[in-house]
């Protein structure tokens, strides 16, 4: 799989240090506290200014600064040290994949999804569901899966919470330029923009793809901002998780439809497709549109073959928190599709069919789960909810019986694991214990574990966490006119702290 990007622009390094470029532009930083503090280094205000950015750190330093560096012997040093992790991690001819793998030459497994959360400098998530999708994405790099992930990229992203001084919360929107992003343009051959298009009620939307390098996998994201399109459709992509009906069904008819586009354009062809929530359930709806006008395979013959290979992660544990859309609004949508594609009207309304509603609701969720063949929840107890929840959907079964199962969430260890806690675990336990995180034989030795160096760090790290916390309430504070100077006197390193982040949503059962 060859990807063509444009070339970086807008940066005028020195020969010496000109692939600081290659360290700014792949996500793999994010989880290499060597490469960030190489950053910091170059510009401490702008790492904080621009929220810990290194290509921003890169655009926003003076031209004799790098000529400083160029010449410091530290600083090489530690370029080049940073340059040879990223050259050897991307060029493993042995990972996890090809020792274990039944197929290591299989195509890719392509995995959608609404949000990533990969970075901080990097506004393309709300919560949990991208720290998650974020995860899946840095690990499947970090075992060499074959794995390519597609998502949207997003104008203002998700909102920066700020707090009045009566406790209500502000979404504060920022509007980003791409190109102060970690991301670059796909281009073919001939450096022309790589593009897709599919009919949103009755006008054709354009996306160019964008290219995120996450470790030594991709992410492709699709954007609709263009001067070719209608104003209404640049702005599907205005907000994660657009309140309006309108625009969420447009924004997940591009996922799905626009993202199955997209991997065909790239020439990617999976071998697997993973949907993580039912955001993008309409790429299923895309591959059998594509079956029946090309194989001649007839609707339900189509769906079984999209089935077979399609698997489906559902998060959500309570009927309100799955996305459903009118009956009208779907028929407004996609009312071309049923007269040029020839999709069947009233057998893909029955396949957004729950047990909770009349007819007039089309469920997102059970779109997925009707044309996906392995489903699973998040946790084993999550499990056993989504076979109570949709239970209706298999009446003949047994509710244990339900074909939903259960993968415990879990996270990237180096991405949450304070680097001096790393040392410490490298020091103990030899530099290859992440190779052994599925190991039981390795768990077998945590009561190894110094335990009073780990407290002595761990309480290092509460400090600093405590300090952050009162720096954050006083920039708050002062905002809204109040005494910042008490905040020293709360939050204190020695007591139990306990701290509650975002908020209580109805759709988590709060």
């Amino acid at each position: 799989m060859n990807i063509h990007t444009k070339p970086v622009q807008g940066l005028q390094l020195p020969e010496s240090i000109k692939r600081l470029s290659d360290l700014a532009y792949n996500f793999y930083f994010g989880w290499q506290p060597e490469i960030q503090e190489l950053f910091k280094d170059i510009n401490p205000v702008a790492w904080e200014t621009f929220i810990h950015n290194p290509l921003q750190v890169l655009k926003n330093t003076p031209s004799e600064t790098f000529n400083f560096l160029e010449s410091s012997v530290k600083f090489l040093n530690e370029y080049h040290n940073a340059l040879d992790k990223l050259d050897v991690y991307l060029n493993r001819s042995e990972t996890w994949f090809t020792k274990h793998a039944v197929n290591p030459k299989m195509n890719p497994i392509a995995y959608f999804s609404a949000e990533y959360g990969l970075h901080e400098s990097f506004p393309m998530y709300s919560g949990g569901l991208g720290v998650l999708s974020g995860d899946h994405c840095k690990s499947a790099s970090d075992l060499g899966l074959p794995f390519v992930a597609v998502g949207l990229l997003y104008q203002e992203g998700f909102f920066t919470q700020q707090i009045d001084r009566d406790g209500n919360q502000k979404a504060v929107y920022t509007k980003y330029n791409p190109r102060d992003l970690a991301i670059r343009e796909v281009v073919d051959e001939t450096g022309s923009n790589v593009r897709v298009t599919l009919t949103i009620s009755d006008r054709p939307v354009q996306a160019k793809i964008w290219k995120a390098a996450v470790g030594r996998i991709s992410i492709f994201l699709l954007d609709v901002n263009l001067p070719e399109n209608h104003p209404d459709d640049r702005a599907i992509n205005g907000q994660l998780y657009h309140a309006d009906h309108d625009t969420r069904i447009r924004q997940e008819m591009l996922l799905g439809i626009g993202g199955a586009r997209a991997l065909k354009a790239l020439g990617i062809t999976p071998s697997v497709w993973h949907m993580n929530e039912g955001h993008s359930a309409f790429l299923g709806l895309e591959r059998i549109r594509n079956l029946m006008s090309g194989s001649g395979l007839s609707f339900e013959e189509a769906r079984e073959v999209v089935a077979a290979n399609t698997v489906f992660t559902t998060h959500t544990p309570v009927p309100a928190g799955n996305d459903e859309f009118h009956r009208g609004l779907v028929d407004h949508c996609f009312h071309r599709y049923w007269s040029a594609f020839g999709l069947p009207r009233e057998k893909v309304f029955e396949l957004g069919k729950d047990g909770f509603h009349t007819g007039e609701r089309f469920s997102m969720t059970v779109l997925a789960i009707k044309l996906s063949h392995f489903r699973n929840g998040v946790s084993q107890l999550h499990g056993k909810v989504s076979r109570r929840l949709w239970h209706d959907l298999w009446p003949h079964l047994p509710e244990a019986e339900v074909p939903i199962g259960a993968v415990t969430n879990g996270v990237h260890t180096p991405t949450w694991m304070a680097s001096d806690i790393q040392d410490l675990t490298a020091k103990t336990f030899g530099a290859d214990w992440r190779e052994h995180l599925t190991d039981p034989a390795f768990w077998e030795k945590i009561p190894e574990f110094p335990k009073t160096k780990f407290w002595k760090i761990h309480n290092v790290w509460k400090i600093l966490l405590i300090h952050e916390v009162r720096k954050r309430l006083k920039k708050q504070f002062r905002r809204e006119g109040l005494p910042a100077e008490e905040i020293d006197n709360y939050l204190k390193p020695g007591i139990l702290t306990i701290g509650f982040a975002r908020r209580f949503a109805t759709y988590k059962r709060a």
